[in-house]
């Protein structure tokens, strides 16, 4: 009988300490619950501020290349007017070199499709260096 009493004040002793140890570590999970969602809601906040400012430059930046572009094509059809291009000629204006800087040359095609298919073998050109930028445009001379 005395071993079963003893057994009994343990059992006893070992439920209010587990009691107690999970009346600590409750409160203490349930403050670190907030804190994670808190955490990630501040997280969410900065990511959507960040890609609303990464857009925003984007905007900007296509906004910028777009004006460079209309301004080098109405620049190219004035040098062709210049160089005496007879009305209804196509040319292919190519355009190689970095984004501050760079060269741009004009041939004139035979026509349209002519043009494009040029200006498509320029731009697939594997002998020019990858860091630079290389595009064209096909005008036709008014």
């Amino acid at each position: 009988m005395g071993t079963s009493i003893f057994y009994k004040i343990l059992a006893t002793i070992s439920t209010v300490g587990i009691v107690a140890v999970a009346g600590l570590l409750v409160p203490i999970a349930s403050q670190k619950d907030n804190d994670l969602e808190e955490s990630l809601a501040n997280t969410k906040r900065e990511l959507t501020q960040a890609r609303k400012e990464a857009l925003t430059e984007v905007k900007a930046m296509r906004r910028d290349a777009l004006s460079e572009v209309k301004a080098a094509r109405a620049e190219s059809l004035k040098a062709l007017n210049k160089a005496g291009a007879k009305e209804g000629s196509v040319w292919l204006v190519m355009m190689y070199g970095a984004i501050t800087g760079g060269s741009m040359e004009k041939l004139e095609m035979k026509d349209f499709d002519q043009c494009e298919e040029q200006g498509a073998f320029f731009k697939a050109s594997k002998r020019f260096s990858p860091a630079g930028y290389t595009g064209f445009e096909c005008l036709e001379a008014k």
